[in-house]
């Protein structure tokens, strides 16, 4: 069954957020062109003033409240970092939100969502994050957790993810991934999904793993599973021809088979 058509546009988007924000700076000083060229960072994270040093010069703004803001665990973020805590200024990390565009980036798509976290970032293990404080000691009460339901329900109905790019398979796709060797007479065999990652993406210097992690978890998932039929999802950026991901060259055999078409998780 298909979702329900969605006719926002990225601007109705950063029109109808409700910004949940508080105590923004009067000035968020950046390194980065990248978050201060961003229309969506500019709305998202008003009514603070976004201010761009790329050498992180002084700002001379008499009775106005300071702070930094970088992206990530990206090595300029680290340099802000650092100024932040001279200057014993407020420091915020952004990252793109989990449900993030209507569109890939690389079709013209444009950021409607921000995590922008105070401690850390959320897939650092080195450190907490604003994530982790609130899920490990904040009050989980009702009517929270029933607005989390809500929300699964609705992403799952609508088949929201971070881009929105992709369209439902048509049954010949489906056909074409999912074929005959995916069965053994009449029974079903098991699937395992296998998901890649872009190199080089700080999720994963920071998260603990490596280019090996990725080898290692698709033998695994082979190994551990030896009558299931192993299915490799790579990465949008990667079919998009924009990166490289680790899994990228895994070749395919009767068991692993590379989801290789632009599909809707």
């Amino acid at each position: 069954m298909r979702p329900p058509e969605i006719s926002l546009t990225s601007n109705d988007c950063l029109m109808l957020l409700n910004h949940t924000i508080n105590n923004l700076p009067d000035y968020l000083i950046t390194t980065s062109k990248g978050i201060f060229d961003s229309k969506a960072c500019r709305s998202l994270l008003g009514p603070s003033v976004l201010v761009y040093r790329p050498l992180l010069s002084p700002l001379n703004a008499k009775g106005t409240s300071k702070g930094f803001v970088g992206w990530g665990c990206k090595e300029n973020t680290l340099k802000v970092e650092a100024s932040a805590k001279k200057n014993k200024a407020p420091m915020l990390r952004l990252e793109d939100g989990f449900i993030s565009y209507l569109n890939h980036p690389a079709q013209n798509g444009e950021r409607f969502s921000l995590i922008v976290d105070d401690l850390g970032i959320y897939y650092n293990a080195t450190q907490p994050s604003r994530l982790e404080a609130c899920l490990n000691h904040d009050e989980l009460d009702d009517d929270l957790l029933a607005r989390a339901r809500t929300l699964q329900t609705t992403i799952q109905q609508h088949f929201l993810s971070k881009y929105n790019h992709s369209p439902l398979p048509s049954s010949e796709q489906l056909n074409a991934i999912f074929s005959d060797s995916s069965l053994l007479g009449s029974t079903r065999r098991q699937r395992i999904l296998v998901i890649d990652q872009t190199q080089n993406d700080c999720s994963i210097e920071y998260g603990l793993a490596s280019e090996l992690t990725f080898s290692e978890m698709l033998t695994a998932a082979i190994n551990e599973n030896p009558e299931a039929d192993i299915y490799v999802k790579l990465h949008p950026d990667v079919r998009f021809g924009k990166k490289t991901g680790y899994l990228t060259k895994t070749q395919a055999s009767d068991r692993i088979k590379l989801i290789l078409i632009i599909l809707t998780p």
